[in-house]
């Protein structure tokens, strides 16, 4: 499994920006194993029909792949990985100006669809009797300080993405988005 992947084709972004699709990829994550489609399906709460679509659609893009096989009471079972720990979407390598435009709308219903995937699980996950740090705020800082703070992010989480057998310890959701936006009129 790559550490990180970028995904630079429209095939590879249109695979993702499906709110389903990433609950999947959400759940092989959360899960840090190949996983059957029927494992995700009933983590989910899901028929394992309608997954198995999303993870052949998820799979052609490459972005899960075929770890291994194993027969259970005669039936093969198909485990499935996601190919890299982590996936950034690259719209400035797509070449014709068309497609680039398409990959940027694109990259707007990926984020969209992670939101309503992040907001899912936290809504139906979150326990009744927790506390709960929630933040919204607009940051100025120079390109080069943004990826930064992109780097300085991504180690961070990378350092609590694998359960370490640590006594007491939870699962949290963690959902973040750092993109330049608009300046406002004052």
């Amino acid at each position: 499994m790559e550490e990180s992947r970028g995904l630079t084709t429209l095939e590879e972004i249109k695979a993702i920006n499906d709110p389903y699709r990433l609950q999947i990829l959400f759940y092989y994550q959360r899960m840090g194993r190949a996983a059957t489609v029927k494992e995700i399906a009933d983590n989910m709460g899901e028929v394992p029909a309608k997954v198995h679509y999303h993870v052949k659609k998820l799979e052609s893009a490459g972005i899960l792949r075929l770890s291994y096989t194993k027969t259970v009471n005669g039936i093969i079972a198909k485990y499935y990985e996601l190919t890299a720990k982590d996936f950034h979407i690259k719209v400035n390598n797509i070449n014709s100006d068309i497609s680039r435009q398409v990959a940027s709308q694109n990259v707007k219903l990926t984020v969209m669809a992670a939101y309503d995937s992040s907001k899912k699980i936290v809504v139906e996950d979150i326990p009744e009797d927790t506390n709960v740090m929630l933040s919204t705020n607009t940051l100025y800082m120079t390109e080069d300080k943004a990826k930064e703070l992109k780097k300085m992010l991504y180690e961070f989480v990378k350092n609590y993405k694998v359960d370490r057998g640590e006594e007491g310890a939870k699962e949290y959701h963690l959902f973040n988005v750092l993109a330049p936006v608009k300046l406002i009129k004052k």
